[in-house]
Formats: C-alpha cells, structure tokens, sequence
C-alpha cells in the first residue's frame, strides 16, 4: 500500500509544514482504514518535531488526524502557515551569559529613564500629575514594549490579562493580602527610621511630597493624583517588572531566585533608602503572584489595591486623625508589626494554597 499525493481541488487534504506537500491518510482513497508504512513513518518523524504529539498515538488516531499537521480548506489558495513557535534550540554560554544580564540593563535603562523624565518635568516646570502620568506610560510602558520589540523577540509573549480559571476567593485574598502587606511595609518602613534616625528628614520630605500630590484643595488634582497612584502605576509598573523582567529572570534563574531578585528590583527602582526593604517585600509578593497565577491579573489587582490604601485612604485617615497630634516611638512601631505580620502572613499562605489548588484542580472545578 503506498502513500498518495492529493491535489489541491481533493478534499480533506492536510498540509504538513515539515514536509511542505499535502498528504490524504487513510478513507476512501486508500480504501482501508489501517495507515500505510510510509504515513507511519511521516507521523514519527513529524512527532519529533511537534512535541506533545507520539507516533504511538499518532498510528491510533482517526482518519484526516495527522500529528503535527493542519488540516488545510479545500477552498483555500494557499497553505496555512507552519508553526510559530518551534522548539527552541540549546543556548550557548555566551548566549546565557547575555540573557542573564539583559534584564538587569532593562532596569537599569528604565531608572535612568525615570530620573531623566522627573529632572526634565522640573526644569520645564510641567504639571506634577502629567509629570507623574507621562514618566508611567512613556518610560516605564515604553521601554518594557521597545525591550520586547528590539532585543527580546525570541521572549515569550505577554502575561495574560484574564482571570479566567481564578476563584472569587483567590481575587479576595489578593485584595486582603496586599492591604495588610501595605499597612506591614508602612509599619516596617517607620520602624526603620526610627533604628536609622538619619533617614527622619528623608521620611518627612516624602510624607509632604504625598500631602502635595493627593491632599490638595484642588478636585482635579485630587481625582489625576488618584488615578495616577491607584491606576496607572500599577499598570506600568506591572508590565515592565512581572511582565517582561521577572520571565526574562526566569528564563536563566530558579523561580526562587528569579522572584527573590525580582523584589529587589522593584525596591531599588523607587530610589527611597527607607523603603527599600519593605518595597522589595512587596515586589517578591507581587512577582509570586504573577508566577503562581500564570499572569498579570493578580499581580495589578493587588499591586493597585496596595496603592489605594497606602497613597490614597492612609493619608486622608491620616489627615483626619491628625487633630490628636502624637509621635510614634519605636514601641508602638514594633507592636504594629507584631499583629501585622501574622495577619498579612497567614493572608499570603493561604492565598498561596488557593493558587495551588486552582492550578491543580480540572478546569471545570476552577471557575
């Protein structure tokens, strides 16, 4: 029994991007239904090149289900298009010695980018929300897509956006778990000045910059500092660090280390030497949450509802509670911590093994 070619004008042909011809396996034209030696051979050297498809199971399946091949319209004047994305061929040490490197010179790019985008809004004295707006989308955005453009074409594509497959009880725990985690790392933050009395200028220069920002008497600025804490930083800043430094770690790096090394990026990237520390906490929680989840949904949740409550609500309690002027020692500090730590660690945990769950569970029982 020998394999037969079908024109274009047959139906039901495949076309087989390996061996570039169109290719009819059993039915009516061969008139049995067992797969000749050749059309097994082709199915066995197709596999090695489409993984997830054996030539075991490929002499078992139906009639016009070719491994590794599609199945092409008899209307069609053209062939489908082969694969996008074959298997990737073993990297050489130079070739991983650059790649370990390339994310760590996107970061250094992006803060270069941010400092030189804040000097130039001071000296041509723009508005501190278009300031604030336009360093997010044109520097932070920008060089994450001009990365992926240029240099990491052979990356794979963007995170996903959907939450499909995410429990309404994974959603609420992200929200809890960054709140606490934002109340946490303000505690620790304030327990580190008060350790390094040095920083206390640099704390209240910050506090007056975020009374600037958010508590103005003006509703428009109110509304721009608002959106742009709560919005659209979290979006940016998502993008460039769980979206395109985190996989570009991963890629060369354990996921331990990769999120570890993560954190600390985002830490450093704020340029605040009193909320280094907690930052880098808060980058670790958010590149596990990206990793965990297997995309950007959470992390931007979770990253915008820490924004909220730390940028946005926390200084207006703070406003309102100022009437009752009292300074907090180190004491009160360290019992802050103490009830916050259990709380946005058992949050954290737990969140974690809902995630787990949902990845291990058919996708049925995950919505």
């Amino acid at each position: 029994m020998h394999l037969r070619l079908a024109p274009h004008h047959r139906l039901a042909p495949h076309w087989c991007p390996r061996h570039s011809r169109h290719y009819l396996l059993n039915g009516p034209f061969f008139g049995l239904d067992e797969t000749p030696p050749k059309t097994a051979r082709l199915c066995a050297r197709t596999a090695l090149h489409y993984p997830g498809h054996s030539p075991a199971r490929s002499l078992s399946r139906s009639r016009h289900q070719v491994p590794g091949c599609q199945r092409r319209s008899p209307y069609s004047s053209t062939p489908p298009a082969p694969p996008a994305h074959a298997p990737a061929l073993p990297m050489t040490p130079e070739e991983k010695r650059i790649l370990r490197w390339r994310p760590i010179a996107l970061f250094i790019a992006a803060f270069i980018g941010l400092n030189a985008f804040g000097v130039l809004g001071y000296l041509t004295r723009l508005n501190t929300y278009l300031v604030l707006i336009l360093s997010q989308v044109l520097v932070v955005m920008g060089i994450a897509i001009l990365y992926r453009r240029t240099l990491a074409r052979d990356a794979s594509g963007w995170p996903s956006l959907s939450p499909r497959g995410l429990s309404p009880l994974a959603i609420v725990l992200t929200v809890l778990a960054a709140v606490t985690l934002g109340f946490f790392s303000n505690a620790l933050g304030a327990l580190i000045v008060e350790v390094f009395p040095g920083m206390r200028e640099l704390a209240e220069s910050y506090q007056e910059s975020v009374k600037d920002l958010l508590l103005t008497d003006d509703l428009l600025s109110q509304i721009l500092g608002a959106i742009s804490v709560a919005l659209i930083a979290p979006i940016c800043e998502e993008y460039l660090f769980r979206g395109t430094i985190l996989p570009e770690l991963a890629r060369t790096r354990r996921a331990r280390n990769a999120i570890i090394l993560n954190g600390l990026l985002f830490g450093a990237m704020h340029a605040n030497p009193m909320a280094f520390v907690p930052l880098s906490i808060v980058g670790i929680f958010l590149a596990h949450l990206t990793l965990s989840s297997g995309g950007l949904f959470l992390a931007i949740l979770a990253h915008a509802a820490l924004n909220t409550a730390n940028g946005v609500v926390l200084p207006r309690v703070a406003e309102v509670i100022e009437a009752a002027p009292e300074d907090a020692d180190i004491w009160s500090t360290l019992k802050a911590l103490a009830i916050l730590t259990p709380i946005a660690t058992f949050f954290w945990w737990t969140l974690s093994r809902e995630l787990r769950r949902l990845k291990n569970s058919p996708p049925s029982q995950s919505h």
